[in-house]
């Protein structure tokens, strides 16, 4: 059984900080695996990739450099090359992105029914606001030809005289 090691401890074989593996190994993405956990571990071939790195930085190459050599120390073992998609992926591949289209046409379709929900219900608000206008309409001109009623009516009526009524009223007690 294959032994793997830490960052730590390779970081500790190799003489460099953990963050400093850390970067390389980011640098180099699909190189290297990670446990069920999420963390990086090293085999020993991994481990001597790093190192090889690690020489060839110290030389002065760049990483860009290092990764574009055709030095087979480099690349990753053949556990970690991706094979080309079987048949199944292919399939599940195209059901996803079926799927994703149809949930896509799905809330377009909701989207478009609440838009025509609320274009009814805006509708119906217009409506009753315009029936609510003319209805006060209708009120105010039923007040003003009452008003203007009671204005002639309060016209035509004779104002009676005050005082000629209280003579009146002592005319007919005499």
């Amino acid at each position: 059984m294959m032994e793997f090691v830490s960052t730590k401890e390779v970081a500790q074989i190799l003489g460099v900080s953990p963050t400093t593996i850390k970067r390389w190994v980011a640098f180099f993405q699909g190189w290297f695996q990670k446990d069920e956990l999420g963390h990086y571990i090293y085999s020993p071939e991994d481990v001597e990739r790093l190192k090889h790195i690690h020489e060839q930085l110290q030389q002065g190459k760049t990483m860009q450099a290092i990764m574009s050599s055709d030095t087979n120390s480099l690349k990753p073992s053949k556990a970690f090359e991706t094979s080309p998609p079987s048949y199944e992926t292919d399939e599940l591949l195209q059901r996803i992105t079926q799927l994703e289209l149809q949930l896509a046409q799905k809330a377009d379709d909701i989207v478009s029914m609440q838009i025509l929900q609320h274009r009814t219900e805006l509708e119906e608000i217009r409506k009753t606001v315009q029936t609510l206008a003319e209805d006060l309409e209708s009120i105010q001109r039923s007040l003003s030809r009452h008003s203007e009623r009671t204005l002639a009516s309060l016209r035509e009526t004779p104002k009676a005289n005050k005082k000629k009524s209280f003579i009146s009223a002592l005319f007919s007690i005499f």
